[in-house]
C-alpha cells in the first residue's frame, strides 16, 4: 500500500485487484484513499486473547478470526471466518413480560436503577430452554400487578404483563444504544442470591 500510494504500477494494479476481490467496499475507499485517514491494518496470528480483551478498552464490537490458510470468499458463510463478539453482563430486574402465541411468554421486561430513576432497559426474549420458560410463567403469575411498578419509570412498552419488581436476572448484551437499551441481549440466568433493591445500571 505504502507503493501504491507513492504510484508505483505494480502496486497500484495489485491494490485494484484486491479492492476487486473483496468488493466495491474497498474499491469506493480507494477512491477516496487519504493516507490521514484510512489505516489498513495487518493480521494478527499470535496472542489472539490479548487482542480480544484490548476490544473491552476500545469499546468495539469484537474481532474477527479466521484459518490462518483460508482465503476470503465474498458472499459465503465458512466455518473457517467468525466473528466473535464482546459481550457484557448486567443483572436487571423483571418488571413485566409480553406473551406471545402459545409460549408462556415472548420476552421479559428488565430494568435498572439510574441516578434514582428506575428505566426500562429493554426486553429479553432469548435464552430460555422449556423447563425455564415453565417455571419462569408460574412465578410472574403470582407477581403480576395491574399497572407498572414504577411510576416514574419511562420508555415502558406498550401491551405489557407487569409485575411486581422481585424478580433479578442476569442479561448478556453486546452493548448500550443510542437510547439507553441493550443490544442483542439473551438470558444467563435468573439471580435468587441477588435483591431487587441492588440492581443499577452497570456501566462497565
Amino acid at each position: 500500500y505504502e507503493a501504491a500510494k507513492q504510484g508505483d504500477p505494480l502496486a497500484l494494479e495489485l491494490v485494484r485487484d484486491t479492492a476487486h476481490f473483496l468488493g466495491s467496499g474497498i474499491a469506493n475507499l480507494l477512491n477516496i484513499f487519504n493516507p490521514d485517514t484510512v489505516v489498513i491494518a495487518g493480521g494478527v496470528t499470535q496472542a489472539g486473547d490479548a487482542l480480544f480483551e484490548a476490544t473491552s478498552d476500545l469499546g468495539v464490537e469484537g474481532v474477527v478470526a479466521k484459518r490462518i490458510d483460508s482465503p476470503y470468499q465474498p458472499g459465503k458463510r465458512t466455518e473457517a471466518w467468525i466473528k466473535v463478539k464482546r459481550q457484557q453482563v448486567i443483572h436487571c430486574v423483571v418488571i413485566g413480560f409480553v406473551a406471545e402465541g402459545d409460549r408462556d411468554f415472548g420476552a421479559l421486561i428488565i430494568a435498572a436503577e439510574e441516578n434514582g430513576t428506575v428505566r426500562c432497559v429493554g426486553k429479553v426474549g432469548t435464552g430460555f430452554d422449556r423447563r425455564l420458560l415453565i417455571d419462569l410463567r408460574a412465578r410472574l403469575d403470582t407477581l403480576e400487578i395491574a399497572n407498572p411498578p414504577f411510576t416514574r419509570a419511562i420508555d415502558l412498552p406498550r401491551r405489557a404483563h407487569w409485575v411486581r419488581p422481585e424478580l433479578v436476572v442476569q442479561v448478556a448484551f453486546s452493548e448500550w444504544t443510542p437510547h439507553g437499551k441493550l443490544r442483542h441481549p439473551h438470558l444467563v440466568g435468573v439471580r435468587t442470591d441477588k435483591s431487587a433493591e441492588a440492581v443499577v445500571r452497570e456501566t462497565t
